[in-house]
């Protein structure tokens, strides 16, 4: 059970949820060692220490939730398999669609997370409009399929993503691939992992571009650059971009489209914006552009990207965590995100600009 020590953390200590909210899960034993606790020195997105919750009671609880994620997420990727190939689907927009799949797995999550901690709260795609008003405090925010068109058209493309925020600050992060077999999970200030192995060095990821990264982009486009030629090999890795970002792009500017093309080489939309910021990671893109992306899409692949080294900002480079309670995402608004090397980062930010201060004059704010 949560201590009383460490209750502003995850939950307010003992305490049981009632009526339909009790569930017969239980979570499975974690073998994952908790991080050193030197690596918790880490500053948040403001600037000052994490000190709220220090210690080993936040050691203990964070691995508590860990396990409690892990345990979870295994149940969740044996259910969408299940469900795969025969997914009762509904229209929710002109071109998206939610599946049966994805409540059952709202409704398993939710449940799991009434009775191992109750006071948690709950926030995704599905589940919007059922979020308590202050997202103070922990809360988990559930993708229950991302990539779900892929996922209905039988397209091997999906994933399952979920993280705990504790004050708009992501703290774990999971996205899962059941069907390639693939976890990427991220601990703040302690590295991401594909399956266990490490991804990049730990605690070198940022939670944004902060001004002096944007007033330095054409330098670390050089830097960029200069390491591009030295191997040749990162060269071809595609640029991720999502089907409205590349559409806004060419309305607004087809000039700016040959220029990344020219830069960059080749574009890819994998239709999982969770898959692609762990692509990032993974070194399997070199980035990825999104003006439609919501909370639920980045909030755990964002941290895994950030954890493995690579930038996560808005499209115009400033930082996207701490998520404020009065911040529109809260209630499904568009982030729009890039994510990338450093160097591409910049550059992407250079780029964009004149799309993103245009979008900003007519008072388009996901950028």
């Amino acid at each position: 059970m949560v201590t009383e020590r460490a209750s502003m953390l995850l939950g307010s200590g003992p305490g049981e949820p009632t009526g339909s909210q009790v569930a017969s899960w239980e979570p499975r034993t974690s073998t994952r060692a908790p991080p050193d606790d030197r690596r918790l020195e880490r500053k948040e997105a403001g600037g000052e220490p994490m000190t709220a919750h220090r210690g080993n009671s936040q050691e203990a609880l964070l691995a508590e939730a860990a396990a409690f994620g892990d345990a979870v997420l295994a149940d969740i990727s044996a259910m969408v398999l299940r469900g795969r190939g025969r997914a009762q689907t509904e229209l929710k927009g002109r071109f998206d669609v939610v599946t049966e799949a994805d409540h059952q797995v709202e409704s398993h999550f939710a449940e799991a997370l009434a009775r191992r901690f109750p006071e948690h709260r709950m926030f995704g795609e599905e589940y919007v409009s059922r979020r308590a008003d202050d997202p103070a405090g922990p809360c988990w925010v559930l993708d229950p399929i991302d990539g779900t068109v892929n996922f209905a058209a039988g397209i091997p493309l999906f994933s399952v993503s979920l993280a705990l925020l504790d004050n708009g600050v992501p703290l774990l992060g999971w996205v899962v691939d059941p069907l390639h077999q693939e976890t990427f999970h991220a601990r703040r200030g302690a590295g991401a992992s594909l399956n266990g192995e490490p991804l990049g060095a730990v605690g070198s990821g940022s939670s944004g571009s902060d001004s002096a990264n944007v007033d330095s982009a054409e330098g670390e486009d050089a830097e960029s650059q200069a390491a591009g030629d030295e191997a040749e090999d990162v060269e071809v890795l595609p640029l991720g971009a999502s089907s409205e970002f590349v559409d806004r792009l060419v309305r607004h500017d087809p000039r700016i489209v040959m220029q990344l093309a020219q830069r960059f080489g080749k574009f890819r939309n994998l239709g999982s914006q969770a898959l692609q910021l762990c692509y990032v990671a993974a070194g399997r893109l070199r980035g990825t552009l999104s003006c439609e992306t919501k909370l639920w899409d980045d909030a755990a692949g964002s941290l895994i990207a950030m954890e493995a080294g690579r930038r996560y900002s808005k499209l115009d480079g400033t930082d996207v965590f701490p998520v404020r309670a009065e911040d529109p995402s809260w209630q499904g608004k568009p982030i729009g995100s890039i994510c990338a090397t450093r160097g591409d980062h910049a550059a992407l930010v250079r780029l964009l600009a004149p799309m993103v201060h245009a979008r900003s004059a007519r008072g388009d704010d996901s950028s």
